[in-house]
């Protein structure tokens, strides 16, 4: 039963070890992947400094003299039968 368990652990570990050098081996070269994430993370704002990163879309306003009017005309429906 011991055996067993050791076993057991054994295989976990060897896998465990196995999977961390093949991620090792497929990582994007370290200088280019790590790159970008460091100076997304260093910036020369002081602490406690806020920015905004995002303007708000501005509404859109219709000059007078363009768009599309539609000149419309009520239309009376007058039933048969009806005198009035």
């Amino acid at each position: 039963m011991i055996v067993g368990l050791f076993r057991i652990l054994l295989i976990f570990l060897v896998v465990y070890y196995l999977l961390k050098f093949l991620s090792y081996l497929f990582k994007p070269s370290g200088s280019n992947y790590n790159s970008g994430r460091e100076n997304m993370n260093k910036s020369s704002k002081k602490e406690g400094e806020v920015t905004i990163d995002y303007l708000p879309e501005s509404e859109k306003k219709v000059q007078k003299d363009k768009g599309d009017y539609v000149d419309y005309e009520e239309v009376s429906f007058k039933k048969k039968g009806n005198t009035d």
